[in-house]
This record gives C-alpha cells, sequence and structure tokens, in this order.
C-alpha cells in the first residue's frame, strides 16, 4: 500500500485515524499508542508479510 494510494487515503488513513481518536479521548492514551502500533504493522504487513518481522525485530 502506497502512502498516495485510493486505499490508504480512504480506508486505511480515515479508520486509523477514527480509532485512534476514539480510544484518546474516552480511555488512556496507551490504548490509543497500542492502537497506532498495530495500524503499523498492519500496514507494513498489507505490502509484504515479512516486513512485520522486521518491524518487530527493530522496535525491540
Amino acid at each position: 500500500m502506497i502512502f498516495s494510494s485510493f486505499p490508504f487515503i480512504f480506508l486505511f488513513l480515515p479508520i486509523s485515524l477514527i480509532g485512534y481518536f476514539l480510544l484518546a479521548g474516552k480511555r488512556s492514551h496507551v490504548q490509543a499508542k497500542w492502537w497506532l502500533v498495530a495500524a503499523s504493522i498492519f500496514f507494513y504487513g498489507y505490502w509484504n508479510w515479512r516486513f512485520c518481522f522486521l518491524l518487530g525485530l527493530s522496535s525491540v
């Protein structure tokens, strides 16, 4: 998924932002941050599932 693609602009980005602001507004910001981590892993995995392992190893 490329940043300028229609699936990113009209699906992934709005879902990610809505989820983040819903979690940040009603609950602690820790859950909102975990939402962004999960969205990032999904974003990397959408292109190629092997990137999920790369992201996981680099964040440890």
